[in-house]
């Protein structure tokens, strides 16, 4: 798959990971003395992370009972992993479409791997300061979003 063929893909770079109304952009380098790096760091989420989510596969919208239970299954499959999982959501800056997600410390080709069974064009991943755009089904260069800016 294309990036251009995932109707979302060009909004990925606006994103935002919102931890219960703790709001983290994805587009912004990380400060170790800013608000986002101290959310990070109190869900216990550095150095490294990623954020995944079952909605929505190749980017094409579903019902919401779809979502639910593709949700649902994430959730059970991340549990069977035994990793950290910090549920979370991730959107838009305005709130207008928002998915179902879950921050993991895991590793990024276990992630990219499980994001590929439920047919996700991608993963934001977390690491040193900045977030990156890590491709799974879309057949695309890893992207660095601080650079978007």
């Amino acid at each position: 798959m294309r990036p251009e063929e995932d109707p979302s893909w060009r909004n990925y770079a606006l994103a935002i990971i919102d931890f219960g109304n703790e709001l983290v952009p994805v587009a912004e380098r990380v400060s170790s003395t800013g608000k986002a790096f101290q959310i990070l760091e109190q869900h216990n989420l550095m150095p490294r992370f990623g954020v995944i989510t079952a909605c929505n596969p190749l980017g094409q919208t579903v019902d919401a009972r779809i979502n639910e239970a593709l949700s649902s299954q994430l959730r059970e499959r991340l549990q069977q992993l035994c990793v950290r999982v910090v549920p979370c959501s991730a959107g838009t800056v305005d709130g207008s479409h928002r998915e179902a997600s879950c921050a993991v410390v895991m590793p990024l080709r276990s992630l990219t791997d499980l994001a590929l069974k439920f047919r996700q064009s991608a993963v934001f991943w977390f690491e040193e300061d900045r977030f990156w755009l890590m491709p799974a089904a879309v057949q695309a260069q890893p992207v660095d979003l601080s650079s978007r800016m």
